[in-house]
């Protein structure tokens, strides 16, 4: 991103995060652009704990090959590994 380091007190993304293949990439950013004691805030869509398959289209994707869901426990912890 185009935005110097520690310039946010909050990241906040909605309805994103099944579109992002490289969660990791993205999260790596987010933290640089936020301040020390900033907050990452997420309202996304999530697998459930059950898993199993999606019937496609889905309002992120029109197939599997766009959609890059994860479960809410990955997510936390790629968060948590930024």
């Amino acid at each position: 991103m185009p935005i110097g380091d520690a310039q946010f007190d909050v990241v906040w993304t909605q309805a994103v995060w099944p579109n992002v293949d490289d969660k990791q990439a993205m999260l790596s950013e987010m933290h640089r652009v936020l301040k020390d004691g900033g907050r990452l805030a997420l309202f996304e869509v999530v697998s459930g704990a059950q898993g199993g398959d999606l019937h496609y289209p889905v309002p992120w994707a029109n197939g599997p090959a766009g959609s890059f869901l994860v479960a809410s426990d990955e997510l936390r912890l790629l968060a948590e590994s930024a």
